[in-house]
């Protein structure tokens, strides 16, 4: 039996003088334990619940998720819905349309199936609004260490699943420097190629998000990498800021950020099972981010000292909520002229490349109980790309 809830954002519904909030974008990634879709607008949109009748918990419900004065941004935001709308899953649904009653804006109408699904709802970043989608049955085998991605990772006979993940892509060219014809699309995919060479020499299963030239959404890499059963995951970017002098390297794992609560449609024990999942996943990202940012910067200095270490950060990034320990590594800045031409080097790729190797190499043993046998002082090798 399916139930439906429809829910309103909204400060004051009947507040004319409210001013059009957009609707920019929709992210809907699927995952092993949940499923969620993540919307951004111009403005922070603000959740209210309609009252409904809670008595009858097997039978259909309704709620109305209102986006008053909301409006879609474009003809790609306006895709993605249509994509999202057209989703053929027999637990959940989702749908979004204009309206002008009971107020001009959008309502989003969701539906699932409470034998099955959790729902969950909430704040996403400054600007945004999640809805989950949690597999009851996928939640209880968290208990069992070979489903479970974080726990997996520890068991000696386990052959470690890394998702190296190239960030950009074809027309999505990332950082530019104009002055020198530099786009971070081609040195994230090169760095990620070397990388991957070095773990799979190393006996591991590595998945690229992209080997090529092609563009990839955000969303698709998470699932990709859900669809490999990835136990790590690796996004390589290089960084860019308005400001030229700025320069260095920093590595980032996923703190969401909220100032209101999510709210459950789950049982207490599934609700703590959830969260207890979530924070040990951002525990272990953390742990891997650090292992990760000391030989990448080790690295980096054994050829330019000068390369400036801004340290692990935490930051709500969309490839961030894989469901598994995740990372995302700026590898310096291509709007700084000097670090740009080091990046675009095949020697300092090389050394990158090994930095990273190096850390997810020491985090894979530390999580299973080893030291870590090579000696990040030893002279890197050249890596060559397949």
């Amino acid at each position: 039996m399916f139930k439906k809830v429809v829910l309103v954002l909204s400060a004051s519904l009947c507040n004319a003088a409210q001013k059009e909030n957009t609707l920019n974008n929709i992210l809907h990634h699927q995952g092993p334990f949940s499923d969620r879709i993540d919307c951004t607008f111009s403005t922070k949109p603000i959740c209210n619940i309609l009252p409904h009748d809670k008595s009858q918990v097997d039978a259909p419900q309704k709620l109305i998720f209102m986006l008053p004065f909301t409006v879609v941004k474009n003809e790609e935001c306006a895709q993605a819905i249509d994509q999202l709308m057209a989703v053929d899953d027999k637990a959940y649904h989702c749908s979004i349309e204009s309206v002008t009653k009971p107020i001009k804006g959008l309502q989003c109408t969701i539906t699932y199936d409470p034998a099955i699904i959790g729902f969950k709802y909430g704040p996403h970043m400054q600007q945004g609004y999640t809805f989950e989608f949690i597999h009851k049955e996928q939640l209880k085998k968290l208990e069992d260490d070979r489903f479970n991605p974080i726990a997996r990772l520890a068991l000696h006979d386990h052959r470690p699943h890394i998702i190296i993940d190239s960030g950009h892509g074809d027309h999505d060219k990332g950082a530019i420097n104009q002055q020198l014809g530099i786009e971070e699309k081609d040195i994230n995919r090169s760095i990620g190629l070397k990388v991957a060479a070095l773990l799979r020499k190393k006996g591991y299963s590595v998945f690229l998000t992209r080997t090529k030239d092609i563009f990839v959404p955000l969303n698709e890499r998470t699932t990709l990498a859900h669809n490999y059963s990835g136990d790590l995951f690796i996004s390589i970017h290089a960084n860019s800021a308005p400001n030229a002098n700025a320069s260095g390297i920093e590595t980032y794992y996923l703190s969401p950020s909220t100032d209101q609560p999510s709210h459950f449609h789950l049982s207490h024990d599934e609700v703590n099972s959830y969260n207890q999942f979530i924070q040990t996943k951002i525990e272990h990202s953390k742990i891997l981010a650090h292992h990760i940012h000391q030989h990448v910067i080790a690295y980096a200095q054994k050829h330019q000292k000068e390369v400036r270490d801004r340290n692990v950060k935490s930051a709500p990034f969309q490839v961030l909520t894989a469901q598994m320990p995740a990372t995302l590594v700026e590898l310096g800045f291509i709007s700084h002229d000097k670090e740009a031409q080091l990046l675009a080097q095949a020697h300092y790729q090389d050394l990158l490349a090994r930095g990273i190797y190096k850390g997810v190499i020491t985090h894979i043993e530390t999580m299973k109980g080893k030291h870590a046998t090579d000696s990040i002082t030893s002279a890197p090798e050249h890596v060559q790309a397949s």
